[in-house]
């Protein structure tokens, strides 16, 4: 993988971050469904707008890109 190539990916990668922190304002606070996803929620993951495993993907996403700077 080439520079052209980590860029690419850390501009996805924030261009869905900032996706999702608008969509996130664009809703009511509390969610009932995955913002990424649409799955259910239970009540408890509702204020994150986010399942465990979407929030677990991005994270995963994170850590993957932090060291590729």
């Amino acid at each position: 993988m080439d520079e052209a190539d980590r860029a690419q990916q850390t501009i996805e990668l924030e261009l869905n971050h900032a996706l999702a922190a608008a969509r996130l304002r664009g809703h009511a606070r509390r969610s009932a469904h995955c913002l990424e996803c649409g799955d259910p929620l239970p009540a408890l993951r509702q204020q994150y707008g986010r399942c465990v495993e979407c929030q677990r993907d991005l994270e995963l996403k994170e850590r993957r890109y932090a060291g590729q700077g």
